[in-house]
């Protein structure tokens, strides 16, 4: 290269570094907020998990949510992982939605409708002449 194309690149490149300096002295201040709104993020996550914790553990003992949310705690937006709540009704081994079908017993007879029998009683327990079941030891 000649001096005058190597003055035009020197010229250039120049340029080039001057605005980016501009740029990156706009770019520090937006790096620095974005590390600290990462690590204020993580610390909001984990202030969250906590106060789940302690929300369900206040009402393990006692308090009712319309009695924490009065007192100014307001339902954790993510409850903690755990053991889901018990169900009142015991699940049956049909999906949501299905009703268990019970299956015919060997010589029952359909019945008019089209809905199954219901099973036959359990027989009566053995007993022995003592009136104690059998099988049992005294």
């Amino acid at each position: 290269m000649t001096e005058s194309a190597e003055d035009s690149t020197a010229a250039i490149v120049q340029r080039a570094e001057k605005l980016n300096q501009s740029r990156m002295e706009a770019i520090r201040p937006l790096a620095d907020m974005l590390a600290r709104r990462t690590k204020l993020r993580e610390e909001l996550e984990a202030t969250d998990a906590e106060y789940g914790r302690l929300y369900v553990e206040a009402e393990r003992n006692g308090w009712t949510p319309d009695e924490l949310n009065n007192m100014g705690a307001e339902a954790p937006t993510r409850r903690p992982r755990g053991r889901p709540k018990k169900r009142s009704a015991p699940r049956s081994g049909a999906s949501k939605g299905e009703t268990p079908k019970a299956s015919p017993s060997p010589g029952s007879a359909p019945v008019p409708g089209g809905s199954a029998a219901s099973p036959p009683a359990a027989p009566a327990p053995r007993v022995n002449p003592d009136g104690e079941p059998s099988g049992a030891h005294t």
